[in-house]
Formats: C-alpha cells, sequence, structure tokens
C-alpha cells in the first residue's frame, strides 16, 4: 500500500458524503466509511492477504471521519475568533 491507499480516503469519504446527501442517517456515517475501507483494503490493496486488507481497511475507513470532524472542528474554532 503506497500510494492507492491514502488516495482511498478521499474517495470514500466522497461515497459517504453520497451517501449522506441519498438520504442515510448521519450517525451511520463512521460505520459505513469503515465497511467500506475494509471491503477497499481485502479486495483491492491486498486480496492475496486478507487479514492484511483487513487491517489496512480499517485503518483507510477510520481515517476518513478522523479527518472530516477534525476539519470540521477546527474551521468552526477559526470563525469564532
Amino acid at each position: 500500500m503506497e500510494y492507492e491507499g491514502i488516495l482511498l480516503v478521499p474517495l470514500i469519504m466522497g461515497i459517504v458524503e453520497l451517501a449522506k446527501h441519498i438520504g442515510m442517517p448521519k450517525r451511520y456515517g463512521s460505520l459505513l466509511s469503515t465497511v467500506i475501507g475494509i471491503i477497499f483494503g481485502m479486495l483491492y490493496l491486498y486480496p492475496e492477504d486478507l487479514k492484511k486488507g483487513f487491517i489496512f481497511g480499517l485503518v483507510i475507513g477510520l481515517t476518513g471521519p478522523g479527518l472530516y470532524t477534525t476539519a470540521k472542528n477546527t474551521i468552526q474554532q477559526l470563525r469564532k475568533k
């Protein structure tokens, strides 16, 4: 996993945002991101090693919501000042 994993993070974030706009409740966004990350990790990044794919997919799936939350909180703090 060189650049492919990093490039999957914004793709997963986009898929989750699309699902929210379609009607999925926002509270399921992190769960969907994690599941999609695991699927990409196991089927795309490391199809030959499912354990490795699961772990890297989990990391990729959890990175998206963390990045989104951090950016949102930073912007809110900057707007207050």
